[in-house]
């Protein structure tokens, strides 16, 4: 049998095994690192020194591993799942294929595979992998998980929006409320900070229609002022991100790197 070949052959960039349906996380995690990366299989009731251990299956549980996954991606993801016997033991065979939409996130979080590892995508590579695959939602606009309206310097941010009027006349009334202008900048969403408050010199550059000049101009003076932090290695991979914000990219794009 096809399939147990491939269980011995052990785990591979194209193939996960989980011993049991009690590893949720974990399936969703590889679910949302295949969908990323390459078509692949997940394999339940089978150890990582492959032995065939099986899985209690009731009447619903396909169906329920199936909500589960959907429920807990973005974009969902609907895998082909079905049982196979091997050695009088029933497994499950979980399908991933490639999804054309990247990326795919799990629980608020996107992955990728390396050989046999899941490893966390960081923010820049996000970014990249959405703009190449034209994804609909776009990094930038989800809702962030570790931001509150807490990191906005209000004073900091009336400096900026007086600055940007002045010099290119954008469109924010320096007196409007400060959520009213969070949401015109894409800051905010249902009153929530999203993940723009990062954003690299090219973005900076094609969201405000100007020279790569100007753009580092303006970034210096964010970062003089106090209302942006640079992050990152040398000259690329550069990052400019609310100040509260610069520990958790740099964090994150180690965990992906």
């Amino acid at each position: 049998m096809l399939l147990k070949k491939l269980i011995d052959g052990g785990e591979s960039q194209c193939l996960e095994f989980k011993e049991s349906l009690g590893l949720l996380n974990e399936i969703g995690e590889t679910i949302s690192a295949f969908s990323n990366s390459n078509d692949g299989f997940v394999i339940i009731g089978v150890s990582d020194n492959r032995k065939i251990l099986g899985v209690d299956i009731g009447n619903n549980s396909l169906e329920e591993l199936a909500n589960y996954i959907k429920r807990n991606t973005d974009p969902q993801i609907f895998p082909c799942i079905n049982t196979i016997d091997i050695d009088e033991r029933d497994i499950i065979k979980v399908e991933i294929k490639e999804n054309p939409e990247k990326p795919v996130f799990f629980k608020n979080h996107a992955y990728k595979r390396v050989g046999t590892t899941n490893l966390r995508i960081s923010s820049s590579e996000i970014r990249k992998l959405a703009k190449e695959s034209g994804a609909k939602n776009y990094w930038d606009e989800r809702i962030s998980e570790e931001g509150n309206l807490d990191f906005i310097d209000r004073e900091k941010l009336r400096w900026f929006l007086e600055e940007s009027r002045k010099q290119r006349g954008l469109n924010l009334p320096v007196d409007s409320p400060i959520k009213e202008s969070l949401m015109k900048l894409k800051l905010l969403k249902n009153g929530e900070l999203t993940n723009a408050a990062s954003i690299s010199n090219k973005e900076y550059v094609s969201l405000n229609i100007i020279s790569r000049k100007t753009a580092t101009t303006d970034l210096k003076q964010l970062v003089m002022k106090g209302l942006l932090t640079r992050v990152g290695d040398g000259k690329r991979n550069i990052l400019y991100v609310l100040p509260d914000y610069a520990k958790i990219t740099q964090k994150n794009t180690h965990n992906g790197s």
